[in-house]
């Protein structure tokens, strides 16, 4: 709703909306129709749209696969494109998401993206020991 009151046209995917209403909602993205969609992981496999140009990924994943899926739904055949995650500051304490969000850094790194600085100190702070050893 906050979204349709600052001019933008959104509209949600999920599970729960009708196979056939998905169809028109994912007709409407590829030819513009519509400025974008919030989903769920619906889009992380299966769902080839080329001209998704953004991503925002708000919630942590149990795991590094589905991050390298859901990020994939952007710039498709040869077109950029951006994927925002966002990370609360208390994710980046839990062990399990903290290693998730290692496997994320180093992801970019491989494939010579830019990481935010201070996703970069966090990194290199968590691994400073390692170097050492």
């Amino acid at each position: 709703m906050a979204l349709r009151l600052l001019g933008y046209n959104f509209r949600p995917l999920c599970r729960t909306i009708t196979k056939a209403q998905q169809e028109v909602t994912i007709n409407d993205l590829e030819f513009k129709r519509i400025h974008g969609i919030v989903c769920t992981n619906i889009m992380s496999r299966g769902i080839d749209v080329s001209s998704i140009k953004h991503t925002i990924i708000m919630e942590m994943s149990s795991d590094f696969d589905t991050y390298k899926h859901r990020i994939g739904r952007v710039g498709r055949d040869g077109f950029g494109g951006k994927a925002t995650v966002l990370i609360d500051h208390r994710t980046l304490q839990h062990p399990p998401s903290a290693q998730i969000v290692d496997a994320l850094y180093v992801f970019m790194e491989q494939c010579q993206q830019k990481a935010p600085q201070w996703l970069k100190e966090w990194f290199e702070r968590r691994h400073a020991d390692e170097q050492y050893h």
